[in-house]
């Protein structure tokens, strides 16, 4: 085990080195990282290749889809060498690749194929906690104290280790231990320098910081000195401040209960109507807005949420959500074969997805994709929400734009048949007396009058209006920062 001291006084000299300027810039990509305009495609080993073997070449060898999707970077799930039958978070060394998924030399191709399409990588990375099967563990466990990792890992007042949740198998690290927080930091720099990564996903970053607030902010210093564009996104909830003021771009889109997601409870089984009021009160924090400079990670499926949005709530209401999804502030998440209707439990790994679209969703989710590129408003920050004559199954929001875009309007039908809404009178509407319209799903343009005209909704679909005349009036709002 003396290979973890070599990386603790090199971890050191490597830092030395970062500030006097001696480490230049790596080959990623250079354009700035501007996370609000990103489209993140979630790639699993396991998804792509039966067992998740040679998955890194499997992934590869879709890039050209993810692309057509309209997405702009990957996220791919652990790759660090895990416990055997694991999905990848029982981490057993943060410096390791699991060589399952394809060799150090597939993976480094996939990264650089990835960037010569214009993708941006991003590593999910579990930093709260060892497996019980890491070796750092393992020599604990054989030496009691007089082993150098004994203090590594957190325990009770009776010596024992503190486990992740009820999860017997992942040991939480104690970060009061400087020797821990060196090895964390030189493991993600590792990634970063060695690999040429453009960011990374903290699984669990609310533990860490619960232990550690210090840690992040570290972290993000460390990593920005070598690439000043890095993505951090933390897995805990956006409604806390902690995340966007200590070095992350992004957060997720819960509740302020642990792991709740904000939309949970909204929609409706078997193509009923959802609870709009409950989701208008997601939307804005229950009108209280949200931290300054808050971006969510907006998501309809992830490795955490069980059974498939499409399997529980049908292709009508995804076809709606997925509009929702891409016309809201935040960062649109597209997890492993949701475009196709893939139907799975995450934690199973696999089988591998079966390219075949048989809902017809793939197309919409490249549409979507395209609208968040044309229109600039729905990348900007602003969010109001308007009212209707047909609040019970319409929902109608305001996307201001910032300086000199055009604003737009959507208009959501959450029903299984088409509707006409007339949106009540309010001052931002002013500036769509000779505006745009556009059904999102299948691209068909008109010119409107609001608020006096009614709009047409298709079923479970929406219309996007683009303003006519910027006004000077900004109107009351609710945002995303407030």
């Amino acid at each position: 085990m003396r290979h973890a001291w070599i990386r603790e006084i090199l971890f050191a000299l490597w830092c030395v080195a970062v500030a006097c300027g001696a480490i230049g810039a790596t080959r990623r990509l250079q354009a700035p990282a501007d996370a609000s305009r990103m489209v993140l495609y979630d790639a699993s080993p396991f998804f792509f290749a039966p067992g998740g073997r040679n998955g890194f070449a499997a992934i590869q060898a879709h890039l050209p889809a993810i692309v057509a999707l309209g997405a702009n970077a990957i996220l791919l799930s652990p790759v660090t060498a895990a416990s055997a039958g694991d999905f990848g978070y029982a981490v057993t060394d943060e410096f390791s690749l699991r060589t399952g998924f394809g060799p150090a030399a597939q993976l480094r191709s996939l990264i650089g194929a990835a960037h010569a399409m214009g993708l941006r990588v991003l590593l999910d990375m579990a930093a709260n906690h060892l497996a019980d099967q890491s070796p750092y563990y393992l020599h604990a466990q054989r030496r009691g104290r007089k082993s150098p990792y004994y203090a590594w890992f957190e325990r009770d007042s009776s010596g024992r280790p503190v486990h992740y949740f009820d999860w017997t198998n992942l040991e939480n690290l104690n970060y009061a231990n400087p020797a821990v927080r060196s090895y964390m930091l030189s493991a993600f720099a590792h990634w970063l320098r060695d690999y040429h990564v453009d960011g990374f996903r903290l699984d669990a970053a609310w533990a860490v910081r619960q232990r550690d607030p210090r840690f992040w902010p570290k972290l993000h210093a460390v990593l920005t000195r070598i690439d000043p564009n890095i993505v951090l996104i933390a897995e805990a909830s956006g409604r806390d401040p902690y995340y966007v003021n200590h070095g992350f771009d992004a957060a997720y889109d819960w509740t302020s209960r642990l792991g709740q997601w904000a939309w949970d409870g909204v929609f409706a089984p078997d193509g009923g109507i959802p609870q709009l009021a409950r989701l208008r009160a997601a939307l804005t924090n229950g009108g209280r807005g949200y931290p300054v400079h808050t971006l969510l990670l907006r998501f309809l499926d992830n490795n955490d949420t069980g059974e498939r949005f499409i399997s529980r709530y049908g292709v009508g209401e995804t076809r709606a959500a997925i509009e929702l999804l891409f016309t809201l502030p935040g960062i649109p998440l597209i997890y492993d074969g949701e475009e196709v209707g893939a139907a799975f439990q995450p934690y199973a790994q696999g089988p591998p997805i079966i390219w075949r679209d048989r809902s017809g969703l793939t197309p919409l989710y490249a549409r979507m994709s395209r609208e968040r590129r044309r229109v600039g408003a729905l990348t900007a920050p602003g969010l109001q929400l308007l009212s209707t004559d047909r609040d019970e199954d319409v929902l109608a929001y305001l996307r201001p734009g910032v300086g000199a875009e055009v604003p737009a309007l959507v208009a959501l039908n959450f029903n299984r048949v088409p509707v006409r809404v007339r949106l009540h009178n309010a001052p931002p509407l002013a500036d769509f007396a000779a505006a745009r319209a556009q059904d999102l799903a299948s691209g068909t343009r008109w010119r409107v009058s609001l608020p006096g005209a009614a709009l047409t909704l298709p079923p479970y679909g929406g219309v996007i209006v683009l303003a006519g005349v910027r006004s000077r009036a900004a109107g009351t709002s609710v945002h995303t920062s407030r």
